[in-house]
């Protein structure tokens, strides 16, 4: 179960890393604002589709090992902080379609309130272990199995 989790999870973080490590020089080469908000939106989009679709996998490991004591309750933890990962980066997509492309300091001022937004919700190199799981009984010996597993070593800072 912990591969399966770790996997899902260092899957999701190399995608947002990637997606993070190339828009800067996309958006600095872009020859105008609005071929930049084209970037943002694109980037925003990306980066919540793919984190939408971890609640549903982590819902579907908490089935699936259901009966390992513990990894339902973190299974449903990590459920519960990216179904409010994926709230608050739904919310981000529109800002970024609306972004101001009549002056470099408007557009400025809005990509620097997504970026908050993308912070705030953990999808900036979110560590699992900010992640509020049950530090009591089996949850918390499948966390720590998580936690000490090879496969997880990249997502654990």
């Amino acid at each position: 179960m912990a591969q399966q989790t770790c996997h899902v999870l260092t899957s999701w973080n190399d995608d947002i890393s990637s997606l993070a490590a190339v828009t800067p020089g996309r958006l600095t080469n872009a020859a105008s604002l609005v071929a930049r908000r084209t970037i943002v939106v694109d980037y925003m989009r990306a980066i919540y589709d793919r984190t939408a679709q971890l609640s549903p996998s982590f819902k579907a490991l908490g089935a699936r090992y259901h009966d390992v004591p513990g990894a339902s309750g973190v299974e449903e933890a990590l459920a519960k902080e990216f179904d409010h990962t994926t709230k608050a980066l739904a919310g981000a997509v529109p800002i970024a379609q609306t972004m101001p492309t009549d002056s470099e300091s408007s557009f400025d001022a809005v990509k620097a309130k997504i970026q908050d937004i993308i912070s705030n919700a953990g999808g900036n190199g979110m560590q699992l272990s900010d992640l509020h799981i049950s530090s009591v009984g089996d949850t918390a010996a499948v966390f720590k199995a998580l936690q000490t597993d090879p496969a997880c070593a990249p997502i654990f800072g």
